[in-house]
């Protein structure tokens, strides 16, 4: 991807247009899709007439999307490692949605006197839902994001849908 340059194993992203960008963030936080962000940013471009704004397609949304991804992932990836950070929880669910099936999980733990509870993953689950291909998904996740998961996860948590093994 043309967005990401790697330099001695860390990445960074250039943003070309600062605006641009974080009107993007703001118009997908608001949960419009990405041909929507499309739409309004360049009704917003023509109604305001600031070509500052520059030209969007839904694919620019789509990278910008995946840089969110990418900075989302590496602040959890730092809260978790912390050492003030001693344990933390995760709450799984895996499910199919027209056809298509999905596994999603969230990340729980108090930091500075407050619960957190984190929307961390939502990806394509190609295999049959069962225990073995759901922790793979986890500890492989979990290996990136917090590579002493081991030690500091104190509770899994599931929707407590049956879950048969191959």
């Amino acid at each position: 991807m043309k967005l990401f340059t790697s330099t001695d194993g860390n990445y960074t992203i250039t943003i070309k247009n600062p605006l641009q960008f974080h009107l993007v963030v703001d118009y997908l936080a608001s949960g419009l899709s990405f041909r929507q962000v499309e739409a309004i940013h360049q009704a917003t471009k023509k109604r305001t007439g600031l070509a500052k704004l520059g030209n969007i397609n839904d694919t620019i949304v789509s990278n910008y999307a995946r840089v969110l991804c990418a900075i989302n992932l590496q602040s959890l990836k730092e809260i978790l490692s912390d050492k003030a950070i001693w344990a933390f929880s995760i709450a799984n669910d895996s499910s199919t949605h027209e056809s298509r099936s999905y596994f999603d999980n969230r990340i729980r733990f108090q930091r500075n006197g407050v619960l957190y509870n984190i929307h961390a993953l939502a990806i394509p689950m190609f295999e049959r839902h069962n225990a073995d291909n759901m922790f793979k998904l986890v500890s492989d996740f979990l290996d990136v994001i917090c590579s002493e998961w081991r030690a500091k996860l104190i509770g899994v948590g599931t929707d407590g849908a049956e879950v048969k093994h191959n």
